[in-house]
């Protein structure tokens, strides 16, 4: 008797079509802990994944945030996937919209996550689509922000500045109003400096990292933008600012890699007037000779050439970018870089062959988002023409001279 007053029970329950207590309480319980929790989970474990895998570009300034390639988010595909077949069974099988407004409160979080799968996909248009459905089914929602914060790395990522900017004054302005809860309010610098560091106002970005850092995020990111400071003041020329959050960045014990770069980077702020070349010297030596660094090499002896430049020594200069280009193994954009810098130096003496050579190097190693990558090319291909002309002049001058 008993068991068949409760299967009666769960069968009205079961119904999302009359607005009751009982029926507000099953579906709140049975989404949350069935279909959404599990969406959930493979979210979380394919976001993980996407995280650990992706490489950072260190001759860039580094963005806030770091997604992966295109190649690298489809490999996320059945987490994500199953991410958004979960959220979509949860909103088909347990909403209950009734007087403008859902009653079930993980109705609203299904529809975020799903926002968060084709965003981790990178499946742009249907990430926009979804956090725009968000801001205007949910506005009397808090959730609304944090979907408008999605829209806004959204945006970020799709080069959509002029949409992304206005997003996040918005939400600046509630802030005042105490409308916006404390987690968004924690993650808008970050947006915020991510917006202005891929668009390169980097003056902008340095106030929005710093208030960041203030919010203590998670100890990974927070070395991270650190190490981005030392990035910015190092490219606009503050050389002790930089070396100072490199040495904070090194004492952080970050991974393996960020570590290195930090080292490389504070040996190329090394300031010829005032700094110690020796230290820096025996530094970057070390670091030549520890086997786990046969892959960054060119890095090395990039930063050792960096290092004699700025001492006008442009004869060791060369012979270190040499090597950085013979050592190049698998860094296509370090090998380039070096390739173009002692093209660009062998062009200035001028030792035209030499030059066409090192460019020719660089345009068969540079990725199509160098910065100026088409003036580069039109470049490689004058100077082989020059090149092809100066040759023809030199034999036909040998030939008179024989004659």
């Amino acid at each position: 008797m008993i068991g068949a007053s409760l299967m009666l029970v769960m069968l009205f329950s079961c119904s999302t079509k009359k607005n009751t207590f009982t029926r507000r309480l099953y579906h709140n319980i049975t989404s949350r802990y069935n279909v959404y929790f599990n969406g959930k989970e493979s979210l979380n474990e394919g976001t993980i994944e996407l995280l650990k895998g992706v490489k950072d570009n260190y001759t860039k300034v580094l963005p806030v945030f770091n997604f992966g390639t295109k190649e690298e988010a489809q490999q996320l595909n059945p987490q994500m996937d199953r991410a958004i077949q979960k959220a979509s069974i949860t909103i088909q099988k347990h909403s209950m919209p009734f007087d403008g407004s859902e009653k079930v409160k993980w109705i609203d979080d299904a529809y975020l996550m799903i926002g968060k799968a084709y965003f981790y996909k990178q499946e742009y248009f249907s990430a926009r689509r979804t956090f725009n459905f968000i801001i205007q089914e949910y506005g009397y929602n808090e959730i609304k922000y944090t979907a408008m914060i999605w829209l806004a790395m959204t945006y970020n990522l799709t080069e959509e500045y002029e949409k992304a900017e206005p997003l996040l004054n918005l939400i600046t302005a509630d802030i005042s109003k105490d409308l916006v809860p404390y987690d968004i309010v924690k993650i808008l610098p970050q947006v915020y400096a991510d917006l202005y560091i891929r668009q390169g106002y980097y003056d902008k970005a340095v106030d929005y990292i710093e208030e960041a850092v203030f919010y203590r995020p998670n100890r990974d990111l927070k070395t991270r933008m650190m190490f981005i400071l030392a990035q910015i003041y190092q490219q606009g020329g503050d050389l002790y600012r930089a070396s100072e959050w490199y040495t904070k960045v090194i004492r952080r014990n970050p991974d393996y890699a960020m570590s290195f770069q930090a080292k490389i980077n504070l040996a190329k702020s090394y300031d010829s007037q005032s700094g110690d070349k020796k230290q820096v010297v025996k530094v970057l030596t070390r670091l030549l000779k520890d086997d786990k660094n046969k892959d960054y090499k060119d890095q090395i002896y990039f930063a050792l050439a960096d290092v004699a430049m700025r001492d006008k020594d442009t004869a060791m200069g060369i012979e270190y970018l040499r090597l950085s280009v013979s050592s190049s193994t698998n860094n296509n954009y370090q090998l380039a870089t070096s390739a173009l810098t002692l093209a660009d130096l062998y062009f200035a003496i001028p030792r035209y062959e030499n030059a066409g050579a090192y460019y020719d190097t660089a345009m068969r190693a540079l990725p199509k988002d160098y910065p100026n990558y088409d003036e580069i090319d039109r470049k490689t291909k004058v100077l082989n023409e020059l090149v092809t002309s100066l040759i023809t002049i030199q034999e036909q001058d040998s030939l008179q001279r024989l004659v």
